[in-house]
């Protein structure tokens, strides 16, 4: 599956611990990354919107070099500035892209 997940570098980054992390990597959504998503959500689950949970699931799916893994959560990802947004986002329509042709041959 490593030739599925997608590379990309943020132009700002994402701010933890007063360190600046730009290079991420994000692979294919699974079912479990849903439903531990929504488990992590918990309580906030009845008031999130779509947006909530699609960042939620994607904080199960991205990662970012030198940063722990653990703290990778989707209030992090909503803290993105929009430019860094988009790229993460455009790198999650590259890997649905590779699903895609995955899917047709």
């Amino acid at each position: 599956m490593n030739n599925l997940k997608v590379e990309g570098k943020l132009p700002i980054g994402v701010l933890v611990d007063g360190h600046r992390y730009k290079k991420f990597s994000i692979r294919p959504a699974t079912l479990r990354d849903s439903v531990n998503a929504i488990a992590k959500l918990g309580t906030e689950l009845a008031t999130a919107t779509g947006n909530t949970l699609r960042y939620a699931t994607m904080a199960e799916r991205v990662s970012f070099e030198e940063l722990d893994q653990e703290k990778v959560k989707h209030d992090l990802l909503l803290d993105l500035f929009e430019r860094d947004a988009d790229v993460l986002e455009a790198a999650s329509d590259a890997v649905e892209k590779k699903l895609d042709t995955l899917s047709s041959s």
